[in-house]
Order: C-alpha cells, then sequence, then structure tokens
C-alpha cells in the first residue's frame, strides 16, 4: 500500500507531532481519521494530506531520517508502543525496528543517520532517554537514565552533543551533555525551560521558558566535543502553545532570518525565518 491522497480541507487544529521534512517540501504529522490515529504526510506548499500507516493500531510520533528517505513512528500494534520505520515514499511495508516491554517514541535522528535518540518509559525510572544504532546489531543502549524525567532530547547539527530537558533540578531545565559521552553536564536554561532545538549552524539551542517565551541560548562548542561554553539566554518573543510548554511542539530551526508561526498555514513553513513554531494538543508517551 502507498499513499493515499485526501482531498477535503485540512485542519490544522488537529495535527500532532509535526515534523517538517529534511527538504522542506513535506510535513510528516499523526491525526485521527475514522477514529484511529495514524500518520500522515502533509504537501508543504499546497497543504494536501496523503495517509501513510494504515494500522489499526495506533501510529504516532513520526520522525524523519536525515536523508528523507524513511520515516520512524511508534505503534502499539503489539500492544506496548514499539519502534517502526517505513520508507517516505509509502513503498513498502511498515517494518519493526525496536520491540521491547517498555512503551518508546522516537525523538530524533543524528544526522549521520548512524543513531536514532528515543525515549523509554520506565517503571522505576520513568521517562528516560535511550539511543538506538541504525547499523551492525542495533542494539539501543541508555543515554540518560535516571530516577527524573528526562526527554525531548535532540542531537547538535555535528552529532557530538544532545541536548535535552529534565527536572532534576525541582522544575524542568535544559542540559547539555556530549555524545555518546563520557563527560560533564552544562545547565543552558536560566529559569527553567522545556523542547529545546539546536540552531543548524549549531552555536545556539532555542527552547521555552516556562512562561511561554521563546528563549534563544548561546553556546560555543569545543571541537573535540567535550567542553562547552554558554551565554545568557536571550527573550526572542513570547509563544502561545495550548496548554503551555511542555505540551509538545516542534520547532525548525531553518537557515534564514525569524520568524515564529502560531497561526499561519503550512505553506508558511519555508517562509524566511530562522525558526517555525507549530503548536499541539498534547504529548504521547
Amino acid at each position: 500500500r502507498g499513499l493515499k491522497s485526501e482531498n477535503r480541507a485540512l485542519d490544522t487544529s488537529r495535527l500532532n507531532n509535526v515534523e517538517l521534512s529534511p527538504d522542506g517540501k513535506r510535513v510528516a504529522v499523526y491525526r485521527a481519521a475514522s477514529s484511529n490515529q495514524d500518520v500522515w504526510l502533509i504537501d508543504a506548499s499546497r497543504g494536501v494530506p496523503k495517509r501513510f500507516t494504515f494500522d489499526a493500531a495506533g501510529d504516532m510520533n513520526p520522525t524523519w531520517s536525515p536523508d528523507g528517505s524513511r520515516i520512524v513512528f511508534h505503534s502499539n500494534r503489539k500492544g506496548i508502543y514499539n519502534l517502526y520505520w517505513k520508507l517516505s515514499s509509502g513503498a513498502g511495508a511498515d517494518e519493526l525496528l525496536l520491540e521491547s516491554d517498555q512503551d518508546k517514541a522516537p525523538v530524533d535522528w543524528s544526522s549521520d543517520g548512524r543513531f536514532l535518540l528515543f525515549r523509554s518509559n520506565s517503571p522505576q525510572t520513568g521517562f528516560d532517554l535511550w539511543v538506538l544504532p541504525i547499523f551492525g546489531d542495533k542494539k539501543p543502549f541508555p543515554f540518560l537514565k535516571t530516577p527524573f524525567v528526562e526527554r525531548d532530547g535532540q542531537f547538535s547539527p555535528d552529532g557530538k552533543w544532545i541536548t535535552y530537558e529534565s527536572n532534576e533540578s525541582g522544575r524542568f531545565e535544559i542540559y547539555v551533555q556530549p555524545f555518546p559521552g563520557p563527560g560533564g553536564k552544562f545547565q543552558i536554561s536560566a529559569s527553567g525551560g522545556a523542547q529545546p532545538r539546536w540552531n543548524k549552524n549549531g552555536k545556539e539551542i532555542f527552547y521555552v521558558s516556562l512562561d511561554s517565551t521563546m528563549m534563544a541560548a548561546p553556546v560555543k562548542l569545543s571541537p573535540d566535543g567535550q567542553s562547552l561554553e554558554t551565554g545568557t539566554p536571550a527573550a526572542l518573543f513570547p509563544v502561545r502553545i495550548a496548554g503551555g510548554p511542555l505540551p509538545s511542539f516542534k520547532l525548525f530551526p531553518t537557515r534564514r532570518g525569524p520568524h515564529k508561526n502560531a497561526d499561519l498555514p503550512l505553506g508558511s513553513l519555508m517562509s524566511s525565518s530562522r525558526f517555525t513554531i507549530l503548536p499541539m494538543e498534547g504529548r504521547i508517551s
């Protein structure tokens, strides 16, 4: 089964976990169709949706491979949320990528395509960050597994660092650690933060403060991937996110100047912007 087009007008208020393709031409989302959650692909310029997954279970949290050739997502078709992937062309069948006894969801893919970062929900430690090598025996290993919540990790553009949010201090803050480690931990946010995203130049980390303000924190990374200098975070503009800064949204850093998006159509995704924000309806574990 390939992609199936739908011609009726697209209701953008019901799109979840919006993911822009690496070439900026398509948007992966999950949305309900006939009371079933599936992954859909949307033409970014025309807003035309095409259904991508067809299983009767819930298929959600799409994440693009860095070359745009595949999409990984999670699905509970075996009860537990496992990781699946499929060619982004829609050709071929969904393939089981990782199965375990814990719910998990993909969060990012390294720029060289070798590592998939995912969150796993442990009964003992809650949300942890794990890494799945997309080569060899594909044996996953923990990046962060603590009694605290670690989630929404993002690889740096050079793949040597991961930024993430954690509540280890008693509130959510933004941190950076070297990948794969070992190395020190660096706090980026000053007064709480969520949903970190790297600038494509690797010199800034964007995040949302707990009072719903978009922030930009300058960072200077060492070439050896072991030390980091942080600057004072600067407030950019207020954002409107349904449910506050902790529910999911996606931030798309681009190569050009500043732009914020709370209400723009999908066709505006590739505007002359440093990033685009699309509001979400919540998180799925």
